[in-house]
């Protein structure tokens, strides 16, 4: 375990004492930082009876990732300054796709996706001043992989006004699946798919190319028929809408 988990851990353990944290908002708190590498020290370092509770959510969280039903964790890459060939990649992202046109415009969470071998694009919800929540879409005329590549690409922007019910579903859904980032099991390097970069608030967390009966396969889902729904005539987004809205019960519903 290192220093940074041991002094998250020993912080969750703090405002466990404190009654700040229930038994079981607790255990998933812990369970939620555990790794991999690091659960069984972790584990012995936590005292009963919440060792067993937290024993109890990292057997929970282990079944889930066996079925690939949890996002994996990340520091959004697209805040990161630095030279290695994927920082320039996802550098030449946040400047193409994730910039705003006022200081209006407040994010309040996004996907960022990521095919192989198609442009890039990516969907945020604004809270706009004086104006309310729109929906941001910012699609690549063409690949802006690889990072090398010295030309800047052409990007369509098209910005859609949407209602407080759709804004709130949407974060529903991203809040529900940030609940569940998790680290992932060791498993070979994915070289080709589509990888999907989600974020809300201070939280991110990543999929690639999940099964569509996943959760995050059907965040993915969800993502995309938002992205329909930008792209769509005023006459047609009122079925997509109803759609979304559905989706949108899923992850309400959702543990």
């Amino acid at each position: 375990m290192n220093e940074r988990s041991r002094t998250q851990l020993e912080k969750l353990l703090a405002y466990h004492a404190q009654g700040i944290f229930g038994l079981e908002e607790a255990a998933n708190q812990i369970a939620t930082l555990a790794t991999v590498e690091d659960a069984g020290e972790m584990l012995a370092y936590v005292p009963e009876p919440l060792q067993s509770a937290v024993r109890s959510e990292l057997v929970r969280e282990a079944s889930r990732f066996v079925g690939g039903e949890c996002l994996q964790p990340e520091d959004s890459p697209f805040e990161i300054v630095g030279t290695s060939y994927k920082e320039n990649y996802y550098g030449k992202i946040a400047r193409t796709l994730l910039v705003t046109e006022s200081h209006h415009d407040r994010p309040q969470l996004s996907v960022v996706c990521l095919p192989s071998f198609e442009p890039e694009w990516a969907l945020l919800l604004l809270d706009v001043k004086r104006v309310g929540f729109m929906l941001s879409l910012r699609t690549a005329k063409s690949p802006i992989w690889p990072p090398e590549r010295t030309e800047e690409v052409d990007v369509d922007n098209v910005r859609v006004k949407i209602d407080d019910a759709l804004a709130d579903g949407m974060k529903v859904a991203w809040e529900k699946m940030m609940r569940r980032v998790r680290h992932a099991l060791p498993s070979s390097v994915v070289l080709d798919g589509v990888s999907y970069h989600f974020s809300f608030r201070a939280a991110a967390g990543r999929t690639h190319s999940p099964h569509p009966e996943t959760a995050p396969g059907r965040l993915v889902e969800l993502s995309h028929a938002l992205r329909a729904y930008v792209e769509a005539s005023d006459a047609a987004r009122s079925a997509i809408r109803n759609s979304v809205l559905v989706n949108v019960e899923w992850f309400r519903q959702l543990a």
